[in-house]
């Protein structure tokens, strides 16, 4: 219906360029060298607030991202760049932790008999839902046999990627209500499938074992 499409927009789709800017600012950040005044790691860490509270399905993967990631690289975590992640991960906390999240998840809470059935059941449904999801293992499994050095360092270079996936995934076998909670992992997908197109850009890096 028109108001159902008009919530999805308002809900995933401004979320999403909303989240977007946040990578901007943090990419920039990132290659800024110098620290910034005390007033402008203010301002992100308000920006970083507001941003991560805006949509579960965004901010869990990244907020969990950049947790692990920092948890490597901790020394690099300082200056304007620490205020619009810690915002982010506050802003991430509280819209998880609401009320309402939790009304919502005893709607679709199963008996802790059938709980495992019920997440194995999530996982059947987020392919069945997500075709992307399933162009991206049939990639993958096709290049590894073609190349497994070279897939395992595409993996490498691009694991934050991966693990946004992954935790992506994870939350939506716990919490899955339908497929409008994968788009997100459907432009995480997308960005990587785009990766691919970049890093194998001649058909023969596809098919030389068989030419061979």
């Amino acid at each position: 219906t028109m108001l159902g499409n008009i919530a999805c927009c308002v809900n995933y789709l401004w979320a999403g360029t909303a989240n977007l800017l946040f990578l901007l600012i943090y990419n920039k950040l990132r290659k800024q060298q110098g620290l910034q005044s005390f007033w402008v790691s203010v301002g992100c860490g308000i920006v970083g607030v507001i941003l991560g509270s805006l949509q579960e399905s965004f901010s869990v993967p990244i907020a969990g991202a950049l947790f692990i990631y920092y948890c490597f690289n901790y020394k690099q975590f300082h200056g304007a760049i620490a205020w619009l992640i810690m915002g982010y991960w506050l802003g991430a906390m509280i819209l998880v932790l609401a009320p309402g999240n939790f009304v919502r998840l005893d709607a679709v809470s199963v008996n802790a008999g059938n709980w495992l059935i019920h997440k194995i059941a999530n996982v059947f449904r987020i392919m069945r839902d997500s075709y992307l999801l399933l162009f991206a293992i049939l990639i993958h499994l096709v290049l590894f046999f073609i190349n497994k050095t070279r897939i395992l360092d595409f993996i490498c270079k691009y694991r934050y990627n991966y693990l946004a996936i992954i935790i992506s995934i994870t939350f939506s076998i716990y919490v899955y209500m339908g497929e409008h909670q994968l788009f997100f992992l459907g432009i995480l997908l997308i960005t990587l499938i785009m990766r691919f197109s970049f890093e194998y850009k001649r058909i023969e890096d596809y098919v030389k074992v068989i030419v061979a």
